[in-house]
C-alpha cells in the first residue's frame, strides 16, 4: 500500500474512532449523572481505550505524514537546486550575450577614431599619400573625420605650393648666382684692366734718354726688361699667375724705377725656398710696391729702401682647424701714415691725384678688390705704420690654395 492510501486510510480509522470516543464519552457522562457506578467504569475504561488508540494512530499518521513531507522537501529542493544552476547558466549566458553586444556596438562606435588615430600617426610619421577616410555616421566622429580630411588636403596643397615656391626660388636664386658670378668676373676684368699707358709712355721716354747716353748693351738690357714687365701685365691681366712671376715682375719694376732715377733704390728680398707653385692673383704685389715707392720714399728717393718678405706659415683658428698660409710683407722706410690715412685706402677712400697718372694705375682699392674676389675673403690685406716719418709695411695673407 503507498504512503498515500495507507494516510488516508488512517485518517478515516481517526475519523471513526473519534465518532465512537465521542459516543463513549456520552455514554460515561450519562452513566455518572445515573449514578451507575459500574456502567461508569467501564465506559471510562472503553474511552480511555479509544483515546489511546486515537493518540496512537495520529502518532503514526504524523509520522507518515513527516516522512511524506521530507521526501516532499527533498525533491523540492533538487528541484529548486536544478533550477538554480539552471538560473545561473541562464543569467551568465544573458550576460555574456549583453557583454557581446556591448563590444560589438563600442567596437562599430570606436572603429572611425581608431581608424583616424591611426591615419594620423601615419601623417605625423610624414606620409602624406594616405587615403581620404570615409565618413560613415554624421555624428561628432563624422564631423571630426571630415575636418581631418580637409586638413590634410589643406597641407598636401601647401606643400605643393612649397615645393613649386622652393624650386623657383632654387632657379632664381642658380641665376643670381650665375648673374653674380658673371658680375664678379666682370668687376675682375674691369679692375684688372686698369693699367695707366702714361707709365709706360714714361719708361720709355726713359729708354730712348738712356739710349742717347750710354751704350747700346745697358739699353738693350733694360728695353728687355721693359718688355718682359708690359709682356706679364698684359699676358696676366685676365687670369692668376706664380708667386715667382709676381716677384720677377717687382724685380722687372724696380730696376725700370732705378733707370729711371739713377738707382736710388734700395731693393732687398727675403724669400721662403717652398714657394714654387703657389698662385696668387697676378698684379698684387707690383702695386703694392709701386705704392710705397710713389707715396713712401718719393720725396726721399736716395735714401729709400722697399723690402719684400715671403714665408710660409701655419695658421689655426676654430673655422680654419689647420690652414697653411702665405704672408707677403712690403716694408719701406718712408714718410709713414696716420691711422686715418691708413682707414681711408684700406676703405677705398683715398682721392686719385695728377700724381697717379705716372704710375701703373693699379690702386691699393683695386688690389684690395681682386684679392677679395679670388679668395672670397674680407680682411686679407692691413697696413700697418708707426705714424709720419715712421714708414709704413703692408702685409698680405693668403691662404694656400692646393
Amino acid at each position: 500500500m503507498s504512503p498515500a492510501m495507507r494516510s488516508c486510510c488512517w485518517e478515516k480509522n481517526i475519523r471513526n474512532m473519534s465518532e465512537s470516543y465521542l459516543e463513549q464519552t456520552a455514554a460515561t457522562v450519562q452513566a455518572k449523572r445515573g449514578r451507575n457506578i459500574e456502567r461508569y467504569k467501564e465506559s471510562y475504561a472503553r474511552e480511555t481505550q479509544l483515546y489511546e488508540y486515537i493518540n496512537t494512530y495520529i502518532y503514526r499518521l504524523n509520522n507518515l505524514l513527516f516522512h511524506e513531507n521530507s521526501t516532499s522537501y527533498q525533491t523540492l529542493l533538487s528541484s529548486m537546486s536544478v533550477l538554480e544552476r539552471g538560473s545561473i547558466v541562464i543569467m551568465v549566458a544573458v550576460f555574456a550575450i549583453c557583454i557581446l553586444i556591448v563590444m560589438l556596438f563600442v567596437h562599430d562606435m570606436i572603429r572611425p577614431l581608431t581608424v583616424l588615430s591611426s591615419t594620423a600617426h601615419e601623417v605625423a610619421s610624414g606620409n602624406l599619400d594616405v587615403p581620404q577616410l570615409p565618413v560613415i555616421y554624421e555624428d561628432e566622429v563624422g564631423v571630426v573625420t571630415r575636418g581631418f580630411n580637409q586638413i590634410l588636403t589643406s597641407i598636401r596643397e601647401y606643400i605643393d605650393r612649397l615645393r613649386e615656391s622652393m624650386e623657383a626660388e632654387a632657379q632664381m636664386k642658380e641665376r643670381e648666382l650665375l648673374t653674380e658670378t658673371h658680375l664678379k668676373e666682370a668687376q675682375l676684368k674691369y679692375l684688372q684692366a686698369q693699367i695707366n699707358p702714361h707709365f709706360l709712355f714714361n719708361s720709355l721716354n726713359a729708354g730712348a734718354q738712356l739710349a742717347a747716353m750710354e751704350d747700346a748693351e745697358q739699353t738693350s738690357v733694360f728695353l728687355e726688361r721693359m718688355a718682359d714687365f708690359f709682356r706679364y701685365n698684359v699676358r696676366k691681366m685676365s687670369g692668376d699667375a706664380t708667386l715667382l712671376e709676381e716677384i720677377e715682375s717687382v724685380d722687372n719694376y724696380i730696376y725700370i724705377l732705378n733707370v729711371r732715377f739713377a738707382g736710388d733704390i734700395t731693393y732687398e728680398k727675403k724669400i721662403d725656398a717652398d714657394i714654387e707653385g703657389i698662385r696668387v692673383p697676378s698684379m698684387v704685389l707690383q702695386p703694392v710696391v709701386e705704392n710705397a715707392v710713389q707715396h713712401g720714399i718719393h720725396d726721399c728717393m736716395e735714401n729709400g729702401r722697399i723690402t719684400l718678405t715671403v714665408r710660409l706659415s701655419s695658421f689655426q683658428d676654430s673655422s680654419h682647424p689647420e690652414e697653411k698660409m702665405l704672408e707677403i710683407t712690403v716694408c719701406d722706410n718712408g714718410v709713414g701714415m696716420t691711422q686715418e690715412k691708413i682707414t681711408e685706402v684700406l676703405e677705398g677712400r683715398t682721392v686719385t691725384n695728377d700724381e697717379e697718372t705716372h704710375s701703373t694705375g693699379v690702386a691699393m682699392s683695386n688690389v684690395i678688390h681682386r684679392l677679395e674676389l679670388y679668395y672670397n675673403r674680407k680682411n686679407l690685406l692691413r697696413i700697418e705704420s708707426g705714424g709720419p716719418g715712421c714708414g709704413t709695411q703692408v702685409i698680405i695673407s693668403l691662404p694656400v690654395q692646393s
